[in-house]
């Protein structure tokens, strides 16, 4: 009996710790986000960070505090701005903040942000709701999570009201004499803040914005009284052959090759080409490669032993005249999170509670050992008793 268990009892300790290390979560490039190919589905993946774990409070009437990650989970990602969009009950954003950015975030990475948002004086009315948005600086929409909604706020109607005419033509009431500070954003109203103005206005006369100085492309106008209790959101577009690059993402495939997706607004659009040029950290070009861009993104796949460096991206119209430019860094390293004590998971994890038919057959040859052991004991006390 002695030399059954001597030979039991360690083959089914291997076979229990071998089963338990199968079914352990290991990461591998199988773990990672898959690319769809053209060729096989009509859309592609442009882009792929999670706005999630979020927590909040409302602290007080006027102020929402809390924190947030952001996932990186295909190639990465430069560029994030986050903020808070308040909007009414009929889908109208009626003010967009900024919060903070994010300059740049890896394949695999964690990024923890606290934000504090303060509702200001000129936001009142009934069904709002206020979203935690993230989205590129180009204006290209990465997240949101709701935070609160149908939420009555009561107060006065903002002193300034803003029109568009046909999208081409901003008009502004004040409902006292003030000045107007105005803010152009590129694409969103979280964009690129290109310019801003300063305009006297007279009590309930309307006002047209300046556009002249503006160049041909689409924009948000943040318009608000000098005294801050006004304020007026509106979206309008100046007419003209325009581009933005909205974003660049980069990631690997496999050894020695580079996948870049750039996402393009343009109008018109027709003939619009993008060009990518990959540099390595001392600036020498790697590669180059220039494709249509019609469908408003462009994929290219790129051979190279170029691993860090910068990706230079030129938007240009049908007759090459540059539209819109770019240069975004990288680094094609997957960034392995040092902390284990988050709550998100950065890889798949398919351990699943139920025994392995490894673990079966090693619970049993345990279960039958011990079985072997009670009985022999028993008997020898039995024999004892008899005795």
């Amino acid at each position: 009996m002695k030399n059954l268990v001597r030979i039991l009892f360690p083959l089914a300790l291997v076979i229990y710790v071998n089963a338990v290390y199968a079914q352990m979560p290991v990461t591998t490039s199988s773990d990672q986000v898959q690319i769809i190919r053209p060729q096989e589905v009509s859309s592609i993946i442009v882009a792929d960070v999670s706005l999630t774990d979020v927590t909040f409070k409302r602290e007080s009437d006027n102020k929402i505090t809390g924190s947030f990650s952001l996932v990186s989970e295909m190639g990465k990602q430069n560029d994030i701005v986050y903020g808070m969009h308040v909007i009414d009950g009929m889908g109208n954003i009626v003010d967009a903040s900024s919060l903070g950015k994010v300059a740049t975030i890896r394949e695999g990475e964690i990024v923890r942000r606290n934000f504090s948002y303060s509702i200001p004086p000129y936001i009142s009315g009934d069904n709002l709701s206020f979203d935690l948005v993230a989205e590129t600086t180009g204006g290209l929409p990465l997240g949101s999570q709701k935070l609160l909604q149908n939420v009555s706020i009561p107060g006065v109607a903002s002193l300034l009201t803003c029109t568009n005419k046909n999208r081409q033509e901003i008009s502004c009431v004040s409902t006292i004499d003030t000045t107007l500070v105005i803010g152009y954003h590129v694409a969103s109203p979280l964009g690129k803040n290109i310019v801003n103005k300063e305009l006297p206005v007279r009590k309930n006369t309307p006002t047209p914005l300046p556009v002249t100085s503006i160049p041909p492309g689409r924009y948000y106008v943040d318009v608000f009284t000098k005294d801050g209790n006004g304020h007026a959101l509106a979206s309008f577009v100046v007419q003209g052959s325009y581009g933005n690059i909205l974003n660049t993402s980069i990631s690997e495939l496999s050894e020695g090759k580079i996948l870049v997706i750039t996402t393009v607004n343009a109008s018109p659009s027709k003939g619009i080409q993008v060009k990518n040029t990959i540099t390595d950290d001392s600036g020498r070009m790697c590669t180059s490669d220039q494709v249509d861009a019609s469908t408003f993104f462009a994929r290219q796949e790129f051979l190279t032993d170029c691993r860090k460096g910068a990706v230079i991206t030129t938007l240009l119209s049908s007759s090459g005249v540059v539209l819109s430019s770019s240069t975004n860094p990288f680094d094609i390293q997957r960034y392995v999170q040092q902390s284990t004590t988050s709550p998100l998971i950065t890889e798949k994890n398919t351990t699943s509670l139920r025994p392995s038919p490894y673990q079966q057959i090693a619970i049993g040859l345990f279960v039958g050992i011990i079985a072997v052991t009670f009985f022999s004991f028993m008997r020898r006390v039995r024999v004892k008793e008899s005795l």
